[in-house]
């Protein structure tokens, strides 16, 4: 019995092999700025076998009682860096044999300091399927933003004479 199940996991695997998606990489992006400060970033789509038509969101990372995180579309009312950051492009074709590019910028007001942290979730469109198991396959792009503010000393002490 126990051989039976380890023979159809395998072959669950060997069948589902081919329709493995795209892949993203980076999945972080550290950008150290300052008050004012524009920047470009590029992500990159590694292709499947098949054609995939791929969507780009943005999110904010929400931390529950428990200390597990959620995501949860941006929402710029509340969170203010989701006004920073903007895409070329929230959809993308992405094609067998070549990787595809999706740039972004990320704009800082001069009135921002701190340390924010935003999502661009990745997640391949799936048809549903009739029957059986659909699985969806999302990435998560972590932007880590920490805006510096000038003047304002880190691990420094002044002494008078």
């Amino acid at each position: 019995m126990r051989k039976a199940i380890i023979a159809a996991v395998v072959l669950l695997f060997l069948v589902s092999w081919p329709s493995l998606g795209a892949g993203v990489r980076p999945l972080v992006l550290d950008l150290d700025l300052t008050p004012g400060d524009r920047t470009e970033f590029e992500i990159t789509l590694t292709p499947g076998t098949t054609e995939e038509i791929v969507d780009l969101t943005l999110y904010q990372p929400i931390q529950l009682l428990d200390g597990s995180l959620n995501y949860l579309p941006a929402d710029p009312a509340g969170f203010p860096a989701a006004n920073w950051i903007t895409l070329e492009r929230n959809q993308v074709r992405v094609i067998p044999g070549a990787e595809t590019s999706v740039k972004g910028t990320v704009q800082v007001p001069f009135s921002a300091g701190g340390t924010y942290v935003a999502v661009i979730m990745v997640e391949p469109q799936t048809p549903v399927a009739q029957q059986g198991i659909t699985f969806r396959v999302r990435y998560a792009v972590r932007l880590n933003i920490r805006v510096n503010r000038p003047g304002l000393l880190t691990g420094a002490v002044c002494h008078s004479p």
